[in-house]
């Protein structure tokens, strides 16, 4: 069923900036369980419509198991599993907060995780083919996000550079590397522009003084060839 999550990822991401409609299905406007239900009819699977019957449907999995595809349902101050998102990998959630707001994409941050009511498995669904799962990776220091990203079907690039990747930090020092070089390279055509205005003038106090110089030697030429003439 790895093709059916990706899917379901894939609609809810389409769905990016979708206004949230009390009620609403799709596919111009959703609720939180709306947008859940709606993705998952995309890939050709059928959920419950609300979030508490989200909640139930399914099997439970520990946060420490999840993995993309898996409905997370939460208490935003509404009762039990009075939202539900989908988990999309990278330790991120796509969902229709409330009123007012759109679809978006949000960190399962510590204060998110607080609020987590329960974790539903959409029955067989799976991560991708050939990859590992969170379970697997969740023990070794920074590889539970590499589970993430392989259980969304991401690429090996994804993987490496994507957010959350193993080269992330480093493609950012790169980044800043490569911004600090362009100022290095914008101060040394400041510079360069400086030294334009600066060098004419400076060749022409040359010219100027060499010109006085000449001038000066005629003139003295001149002195000397009237005073021999005159004796």
């Amino acid at each position: 069923m790895a093709g059916e999550v990706a899917a379901a990822i894939a609609a809810a991401r389409a769905k990016l900036g979708a206004p949230y409609v009390w009620g609403a299905t799709g596919p111009a406007t959703f609720d939180c369980s709306g947008l859940t239900q709606w993705a998952w009819k995309q890939a050709g699977v059928s959920i419950p419509r609300t979030s508490q019957q989200q909640a139930a449907y399914g099997r439970p999995v520990a946060l420490k198991d999840i993995q993309a595809g898996d409905l997370v349902t939460s208490n935003w101050g509404s009762g039990p599993s009075s939202h539900v998102a989908l988990y999309i990998g990278g330790n991120k959630v796509i969902h229709a907060p409330a009123p007012g707001k759109t679809v978006r994409i949000a960190d399962l941050n510590a204060n998110y995780r607080t609020k987590i009511n329960t974790i539903r498995r959409v029955p067989g669904a799976k991560g991708g083919a050939g990859t590992v799962g969170v379970a697997d990776l969740g023990d070794v220091p920074g590889l539970g996000t590499v589970g993430d990203l392989l259980d969304a079907g991401g690429s090996l690039a994804d993987v490496l550079l994507g957010e959350g990747g193993i080269l992330g930090p480093l493609k950012s020092v790169a980044a800043s590397t490569g911004q600090l070089a362009a100022g290095f390279l914008h101060i040394g055509d400041l510079a360069t522009w400086i030294l334009r205005l600066a060098l004419p003038s400076t060749w022409v106090r040359i010219g100027s003084g060499i010109l006085g110089m000449m001038f000066l030697f005629l003139g003295l030429g001149f002195l000397v060839r009237e005073s021999r003439a005159v004796a």
